[in-house]
């Protein structure tokens, strides 16, 4: 019967080990996961400004061009 307890116990032990590394990969796959999102946010915001700055370099060639000597 001992011996059955013992068992039974360090399985019991194995199981919460278990448990308790699935919550803590849980934990960092949600950082992940937001870390991830702001990542994209911010890249979605250097893409507007980077679209922007081309808009205006053109029209600055634009600009420019109307001074030109030919």
């Amino acid at each position: 019967m001992k011996v059955i307890d013992d068992k039974s116990r360090n399985i019991s032990l194995r199981i919460q080990n278990v448990a308790s590394v699935a919550e803590e990969f849980a934990a960092s796959t949600e950082e992940i996961s937001a870390s991830s999102q702001q990542q994209l946010a911010s890249t979605e915001m250097i893409a507007r400004a980077l679209k922007g700055l081309y808009t205006l370099s053109e029209e600055l060639i634009s600009e420019v061009n109307k001074f030109k000597v030919q």
